[in-house]
């Protein structure tokens, strides 16, 4: 005969098993949770890192060479700086600059995407206005091009027609009057009610869609005066005045660059400058030309202040950083560089 076994045994072994179930069970679970979130974390440290080194990559490339401005003098005889910058950047101006990493020749696998744009560019709202009598400047003024509340409406109609809100200039007008000083950065503008469309499009990134146009792409306020640098006008600027010609997202033709890098003189007017460089490298006539833009053009080769979009990626994670560079001139420096680029200030998007 079998002995008997007690009945508290079964219970025991019962509890204990389901316990050991138990205990596999949160275990797994939290593997099952850890091990992404863990691999989500790595990836997104990494990418940040990348994303910052697409900024260090975009001060080395605006630094440039005192060599190559020397060479480049010595080719065209003057203004060497000057189509040595341009020479640089009008190929990358507005567009996607890619590079792919390898973790056997740099440590990580991953990609960096860089797409700067000039500042100068830009329409520097704080120049036109007059914060301390709350009005637009040269409202006076019977020339449409010197009348800054002209300018700024006109261009805000031609804008609206992109975003489909045809009361933007009514609204920044209105905003302009409650501020008591000058605003610090372009994105306060998105507080304007009619802004509302801009808030799905704040700063510009390369984009097939030739319609599309940012805020912070159209407005600055780091630019030294009224005046755009009419040689790197921003992508936004450059649609809404009717550039229909170019693709941000295609390469730009050498040889138009070669033909606008040889035509830059700083004597010539801008009747002269825009026939020369403005009609083929922006597709618009001379005569099409708004008229609110042309009191605004400075056709003098000096950029300084520059932003820098970064996208860092590793696996499935993104991180974007945007950075506001100003470029000085260092003669005094020892090296090779000729600038001197100093962050004013950074974005996390």
């Amino acid at each position: 005969m079998r002995a008997a076994v007690p009945g508290y045994m079964i219970l025991l072994t019962l509890m204990i098993a389901a316990a050991a179930v138990a205990a596999v069970t949160y275990v797994a679970r939290k593997a099952t949770v850890y091990v992404p979130l863990a691999t989500a974390t790595i990836e997104k440290e990494k990418a940040v890192q990348l994303a910052f080194s697409g900024i260090q990559v975009a001060l080395s490339q605006l630094a440039g060479k005192k060599s190559d401005q020397e060479d480049k003098g010595k080719k065209t005889n003057n203004n060497a700086a000057e189509k040595q910058t341009l020479s640089f950047l009008l190929p990358v101006l507005g567009r996607w600059q890619s590079f792919e990493l390898k973790e056997k020749t740099d440590g990580i696998d991953g990609y960096i995407d860089i797409c700067i744009t000039s500042e100068d560019g830009k329409f520097n709202i704080n120049a036109v206005y007059d914060f301390k009598e709350k009005k637009f400047k040269g409202e006076q003024e019977a020339n449409e091009e010197k009348n800054y509340r002209k300018v700024v409406e006109n261009l805000l109609t031609a804008a609206g027609a992109f975003v489909g809100e045809q009361r933007l200039f009514a609204g920044l007008e209105e905003f302009l009057k409650k501020q008591d000083a000058p605003i610090v950065d372009s994105t306060q503008l998105l507080s304007i009610k009619e802004f509302a469309p801009f808030k799905s499009a704040v700063f510009y990134e390369p984009s097939t869609n030739k319609k599309r146009i940012a805020l912070a792409d159209i407005f600055t306020v780091w630019s030294a005066g009224v005046e755009m640098n009419a040689w790197l006008l921003s992508p936004s600027i450059q649609r809404i005045i009717g550039n229909k010609q170019t693709d941000f997202e295609e390469e730009m033709d050498e040889a138009l660059v070669e033909k606008t890098v040889n035509a830059y003189d700083p004597k010539l007017n801008l009747t002269q400058a825009w026939e020369k460089i403005g009609a083929p490298l922006y597709g618009i006539p001379l005569a099409s030309l708004p008229t609110y833009v042309k009191g605004v053009l400075d056709i003098k080769f000096g950029p300084r202040v520059f932003s820098v979009l970064s996208y860092g990626m590793v696996g499935k994670t993104t991180q974007k950083l945007l950075a506001i560079v100003t470029l000085k001139e260092d003669p005094s420096s020892a090296n090779d560089v000729a600038y001197s680029v100093v962050i004013k200030k950074l974005y996390w998007l």
